[in-house]
């Protein structure tokens, strides 16, 4: 699992596989956002890179994480 902590509320995750394609999305409304995010890869979820991409409230940030099975 990833967990990572924003500065700002987290108002959306989408992950995506190394070659772009959309792997999972996920969106929060104005009273379940918080600063924490954590993400369990989905069943039957390949070992690889992805790249997670966080929209806050302030701002957009990616990063890439290697998944390891």
């Amino acid at each position: 699992k990833v967990t990572l902590t924003a500065n700002n509320k987290v108002k959306s995750v989408t992950i995506h596989d190394a070659y772009g394609k959309l792997v999972e999305t996920k969106k929060y409304n104005a009273k379940a956002r918080s600063n924490n995010f954590e993400w369990k890869p989905i069943t039957g979820l390949s070992g690889g890179t992805y790249l997670i991409t966080i929209e806050s409230e302030e701002g957009t940030y990616s990063n890439k994480v290697l998944y390891i099975k």
